[in-house]
């Protein structure tokens, strides 16, 4: 991630944002996988839910992948790498 300078975001805030991000995508997959339509009768509508699906997977393991990220640097196990 890239490492910004912020001055009134501290890596509580970050974490804090990440999770509540998460929370909304995992909210919207939830809602995504109760109106799942029929791969049968409705072939068309139930590929363009699928695409969304995927997309929605995609971004939460993304943003997984981030909030880690912040948690290792909040703790001081990886030394973020800067160029001199």
């Amino acid at each position: 991630m890239e490492d910004f300078d912020y001055e009134f975001i501290s890596h509580e805030d970050k974490l804090a944002i990440a999770e509540t991000q998460l929370k909304e995508l995992e909210g919207a997959h939830f809602s995504l996988m109760m109106i799942e339509p029929s791969r049968i009768t409705d072939a068309q509508s139930y590929g363009q839910w699928n695409q969304q699906k995927m997309v929605v997977e995609k971004q939460i393991n993304l943003l997984r992948l981030k909030r880690d990220e912040i948690t290792l640097l909040k703790s001081g196990l990886v030394i973020p790498y800067e160029e001199e």
